[in-house]
């Protein structure tokens, strides 16, 4: 009886060790959360990154409001060269003024406080508002600049528009007249119409006619070409 109490208290021991054998271990409690163990991400790869930058344009200015005679293409693009024709060589401002009005052209002022055209009426000694929209069908393009003009200077004085810009615009007919006798004369000479820079010319009379006389071909290489073109306008 005593073996058996003694065997039986042997496996109660036995026993209990083995339970505390499997028992799992439990976490020690953190006091402080400073020194709690952070788990961390394994590393990513490195990835670069590509920023496209947009490189904002110039804006183009607005387009002029006064046409303007563009130079030519070095080919033959149809484009005209600019006409550099004087007046004053054989004919006061009056006399070719005069003319000019009896062609049908027009003298037109640009006001930049308005932003407008106003053509000068000189009969009547006023400025009338002029529709821009009748350049191109009616008039040509090509307006002709009028510079340094003292009559015209004191004219506009008088409107206080000593800072405008004076134009001449000319009927499409004369203008279509003057492109194309210069253009066959170039032809004839074998002058392409792209090599040419300008021509230069001069306005007079010639038996009650008014004429245009076209006397030198600049070309774009600096050689002038001497022409004798007398281009009658009425």
């Amino acid at each position: 009886m005593k073996k058996l109490v003694v065997c039986t208290f042997l496996l109660a021991i036995l026993l209990l060790l083995g339970l505390r054998a499997l028992r799992l271990p439990v976490p020690s409690r953190v006091d402080n959360p400073d020194e709690a163990p952070v788990a961390t991400r394994p590393e990513a790869p490195e990835q670069r990154l590509t920023v496209a930058i947009a490189v904002e344009q110039e804006k183009p200015s607005p387009p002029s409001p006064i046409p303007t005679v563009q130079e030519p293409e070095e080919t033959d693009s149809g484009e005209f060269p600019p006409i550099w024709a004087n007046y004053k060589r054989r004919l006061g401002f009056e006399q070719y003024a005069q003319r000019m009005e009896r062609l049908g052209a027009v003298f037109l002022v640009w006001l930049p406080a308005e932003k407008a055209f106003s053509r000068i009426d000189r009969s009547h000694h006023q400025l009338v508002t002029f529709d821009l929209s009748r350049i191109g069908p009616e008039f040509s393009p090509c307006l002709r600049t009028i510079e340094d003009e003292t009559r015209l200077l004191a004219y506009l004085k008088s409107f206080d528009c000593t800072d405008a810009e004076v134009f001449l615009a000319l009927p499409n007919s004369v203008e279509q007249k003057i492109q194309s006798e210069i253009r066959n004369w170039l032809a004839e000479k074998g002058i392409p119409l792209g090599t040419v820079a300008g021509i230069r010319a001069y306005y007079t009379l010639n038996n009650g006619q008014f004429v245009l006389n076209a006397e030198e071909v600049a070309l774009k290489s600096g050689d002038p070409v001497s022409s004798a073109l007398a281009i009658p306008l009425g």
